[in-house]
């Protein structure tokens, strides 16, 4: 389970986290799509995919460590507090920094996304788990490379394109009634 960090001590400046909130916010109010991944192991090296439908809006978690990253397949208009706003299409190789978090808008065709971290631990035996405890390994993992921010304005946080509520909200809502 990805860790839950206090605002004062994330990775990302406030103001790109209470923009990226606001989108989010909006975002809850239509359907989520289903954004699969797809995950691969080599000798100390975790690769990870994401594929994302065509012409929708996606939210990134925050990225606790540098990585590469490329655009297998696709188009896709990326903002961040790093780079301003990017067009990126499929071949494009580039490199997520530390305390990165991205919002995503994919154009006419689905984009496949990975992503490559390098971590020692990483034998490529998790390949062959069982799909249970494959996903123990990679909820690991996530410990390591993501940072998970309550988005205030929603009561939860977006992981994945789910919005995972968390227990102060249902807490908040049950005083409210």
């Amino acid at each position: 389970m990805v860790k839950i960090v206090p605002a004062e001590e994330s990775l990302v400046s406030p103001h790109v986290n209470e923009i990226i909130d606001m989108v989010e916010e909006i975002l809850i109010q239509h359907d989520f799509v289903d954004c699969p991944l797809i995950h691969l192991f080599l000798p100390g090296m975790y690769i990870r995919k994401i594929l994302m439908p065509a012409n929708s809006w996606v939210t990134s978690m925050i990225h606790k460590t540098t990585h590469a990253f490329t655009v297998l397949k696709g188009s896709v208009s990326v903002e961040n507090e790093n780079d301003g706003f990017l067009f990126l299409e499929a071949g494009y190789i580039g490199i997520t920094a530390t305390g990165t978090r991205r919002i995503l808008c994919t154009h006419d065709k689905d984009v496949e996304w990975v992503t490559f971290h390098p971590l020692p631990f990483i034998t490529g035996d998790e390949n062959y788990l069982s799909l249970d405890d494959q996903a123990k390994v990679v909820e690991g993992i996530e410990d390591i490379i993501l940072e998970c921010h309550v988005n205030p304005r929603i009561g939860g946080v977006i992981k994945n394109n789910v919005l995972v509520k968390t227990i102060d909200f249902e807490n908040k809502l049950k005083q409210i009634q």
